[in-house]
């Protein structure tokens, strides 16, 4: 994909995600066996749904058929931005009473737990379990080596 094409459209859909209140996660060309993929992911809140990526992708899309760089067919894929991506501890705030998966520096282990809080300290107070038995930690920020959404089956 041409690189000024490229650049186009990532100011396109960042001017537009802004406009929406979305946060862009990324943007990159990338080469599949069917042909050049320009992949998009978005976010808001980390609880996006469908009909945003729709509303999204149908005020993008005639605006980037407008760049004459990218004169070469390609997928354009949008979608949001994974679960599997690293929250960034700023952000665990907008996470209270879900499931996340918490790496503790220390011990290496990962703890899939409840958020509970983030306190006037900035501290993160996690609930978990560990055979039936309810356990509490908290935790600040340098403690934790990343945290991802977790999942409870």
């Amino acid at each position: 994909m041409d690189a000024i094409g490229l650049e186009k459209a990532k100011k396109i859909f960042a001017e537009e995600a802004k406009d929406m209140g979305l946060d862009l996660i990324s943007v990159k060309a990338k080469q599949s066996k069917d042909g050049e993929i320009l992949e998009v992911f978005i976010d808001k809140d980390y609880a996006i749904d469908m009909k945003t990526i729709e509303e999204y992708t149908d005020r993008v899309s005639p605006k980037l058929d407008e760049i004459v760089e990218l004169k070469d067919p390609y997928f354009l894929d949008i979608s949001s931005g994974g679960s599997e991506r690293e929250i960034p501890y700023g952000d665990v705030k907008k996470l209270i009473g879900h499931y996340l998966e918490v790496k503790v520096k220390k011990s290496g282990e990962t703890l899939l737990a409840k958020a509970e809080e983030v306190d006037e300290e900035n501290k993160l107070h996690l609930l978990y379990f560990i055979k039936g038995r309810k356990k509490k930690v908290v935790l600040s920020s340098d403690e934790i080596e990343s945290i991802h959404m977790g999942y409870k089956a």
